[in-house]
Order: structure tokens, then C-alpha cells, then sequence
């Protein structure tokens, strides 16, 4: 699971950095669906109960999860919003259990790392650092011939058998 953490209005301190990561973990374990986390930290000072509010949005092919939980500190707030998250978690294998909303997934970005033009196939480094397959087919923008290495890219992550891959890659 790629993870995101971001702090609007406040800094994302250190002591939430590493609670976030083992949440994340216990998460991945739980939920391998999930291929992407992001986790806002807001520190909003107008809420007479609760100033500290937590926001997830869960990337699963196709859908997102959304969660959003305030408290009076931000420490608890993670764990509250983590909890909720894992709460919308099917209970039975293979049952579709999601709370969905219907927004499109974030795009993610990077740029074209190595090619194969012979098989129909090549791979994105994303700006995380990890990598995606694609293939010819899911390539938009541009023709799959005139790809080259280095070419920025924006792309739509899913888990496919072998890790994650592409369902599409545009050229930006």
C-alpha cells in the first residue's frame, strides 16, 4: 500500500508519523485491497469540541474509502479514524462490504523507466519511488511507439496478479 501523509495547518510531527505507519501496517494486513492511503492532519482552532481532525481516503480499484473523525488530540483522532476505517471492512471473504464514494481515485504520477516495445509493455517509476507495470493498451495521449524513457506520465493504479499495474497511463 502506497501511504501519504500530509498536515494542513499543522506539522506533521513525528510521534503521529510513526502511530500513522503502524495503523498503515495493521491496515495492509487487513485490507490488501487497498492500494493507496492518503492521511490529512488538521488542526483547526473554531471547533468548540474537538479541534483535531483526521481524514483518510482509501484508494481500492475503482473506489475510494472515505473517513473523516475529530478529537481532542491528534494522536486519538488517528486512531479513531483508522478504526472506522477498518469498521467498513467486508466481514465475510469475498462479500463486498465498502462504504463507496464515487469519486475517481487519485492519479498518480511518475515517469516512463524502462520500455519494451517488441512485448507491448514497459514500467512507470512513480514519484513514491516504487514501480508499475503497464501496457500498450492502457497508454493514452500518445501513441505506445512513440513512448520514451523519461516521458512524464500520470496513471491509474490497480493490483494486478504479479503487483501493481496500470489500467491507464497518460502522457501529461
Amino acid at each position: 500500500m502506497d501511504l501519504t501523509v500530509e498536515g494542513r495547518h499543522t506539522e506533521v510531527r513525528e510521534r503521529w508519523q510513526h502511530l500513522i505507519e503502524k495503523q498503515a501496517q495493521g491496515l495492509a494486513r487487513k485490507a490488501p485491497e487497498i492500494l493507496h492511503l492518503r492521511v490529512t492532519l488538521i488542526k483547526s482552532p473554531h471547533h468548540l469540541e474537538g479541534a483535531e481532525e483526521v481524514r483518510l481516503v482509501g484508494s481500492i480499484p475503482g473506489d475510494q474509502l472515505v473517513v473523516s473523525k475529530q478529537k481532542k488530540t491528534m494522536d486519538e483522532a488517528i486512531r479513531a479514524a483508522f478504526a472506522a476505517l477498518e469498521r467498513m471492512l467486508p466481514r465475510e471473504p469475498g462479500r463486498h462490504g465498502w462504504t463507496v464514494v464515487k469519486e475517481p481515485a487519485p492519479r498518480l504520477r511518475g515517469t516512463v523507466h524502462q520500455l519494451f516495445p517488441e512485448e507491448g509493455f514497459g514500467f512507470v517509476l512513480l514519484d513514491n519511488g516504487r514501480q508499475a507495470y503497464f501496457h500498450r493498451r492502457s497508454v493514452t495521449g500518445l501513441p505506445f511507439e512513440k513512448l520514451e524513457v523519461g516521458t512524464a506520465v500520470a496513471i491509474d493504479l490497480e493490483q494486478g496478479d504479479k503487483g501493481p499495474q496500470a489500467s491507464r497511463v497518460e502522457v501529461m
